[in-house]
Parts: structure tokens; C-alpha cells; sequence
């Protein structure tokens, strides 16, 4: 289900409209925040993966994981990348113990990959990898992101 929003809706840094000889230069009007989730559910695999489209140009805000059943496998570490398994984003969040993350402060190369993501790189790959049985365990993964046109 799509929501429709009926009227101009005016994002971005510049304006849109020629300016006049008495209007003023329209100030910057920032950009509409959106955001997109999935769900990581246990199985008898070792990895659970799943993946997220996000516009290309797109830059993340922020990234969280919301773990509302505790998972049963040994060990279970969420990534977020751009590949299965990859870090670009998250780095090894616990998900087995921690009901809120990432807990740990991105890095400046996940900082700078957030910024804009580049045409075949907009799909983002979730990865919870386990050891030991995991027949329990869910992760609801939200990205919130602005669309930079």
C-alpha cells in the first residue's frame, strides 16, 4: 500500500522557480526523510540474509536493528553491506544479546559510504550469521534515509 501526498512537495538545496526581481532566493529546504525495513527470521541455515533497494543517490541516515526475539544460536552478528556478508555499512552487531543497534559507532569509511549510493550499488545485502542451532530468533532491520536529487 502506497501513500500519496496530493500538492508540491519542494525538497532540496536549490530553487526550483525563477526568481523575480523582488523575491528572495529561496532558502534551503532540506529533503524528505523516508524509511524502509526488513525482517531476518531464524532457520536451520547459518546465515539469514536478506536484501533492501534503495533509490540510487540515496543517503543513509541512520541504520537499526531491532531484535524482538532473542536468538538461540551460539553466536548471531548482523552486517549490513552492499554484498551478502559484506561491512559497508554495520559492522558485527550482536543480535543475540543486544535488543537495539548497532551499539558501536560507525566507521568514517561506512560514514563516507552512506553518503551517496552510486548506480549498482543502491540494493543493500543483510546478513545475520550464527553458530550453534538457530531455530529461534527474529531482527527487524530499519533504514532511514533522504532521497538527494
Amino acid at each position: 500500500m502506497a501513500t500519496y501526498m496530493q500538492g508540491a512537495l519542494k525538497a532540496g538545496s536549490s530553487a526550483s522557480e525563477p526568481l523575480g526581481a523582488t523575491a528572495v532566493a529561496a532558502a534551503d529546504t532540506g529533503y524528505a526523510v523516508f524509511s524502509k525495513t526488513v525482517t531476518l527470521q531464524a532457520a536451520t541455515l547459518t546465515n539469514v540474509d536478506a536484501t533492501m533497494a534503495l533509490p540510487v543517490g540515496a543517503q543513509i541516515i541512520g541504520i537499526n536493528a531491532d531484535s524482538t526475539v532473542a536468538w538461540t544460536a551460539t553466536t548471531a552478528s548482523l552486517t549490513v553491506g552492499l554484498t551478502a556478508g559484506g561491512t559497508d555499512f554495520v559492522t558485527g552487531f550482536d543480535v543475540k544479546t543486544i535488543t537495539r543497534g548497532p551499539t558501536a559507532a560507525f566507521t568514517a569509511a561506512q560514514l563516507n559510504a552512506m553518503q551517496s549510493l552510486a548506480s549498482g550499488s543502491s540494493t543493500l545485502a543483510f546478513r545475520v550469521a550464527s553458530t550453534g542451532a538457530n531455530a529461534v530468533g527474529t531482527t527487524i532491520a530499519t533504514v532511514t534515509y533522504a532521497i538527494k536529487l
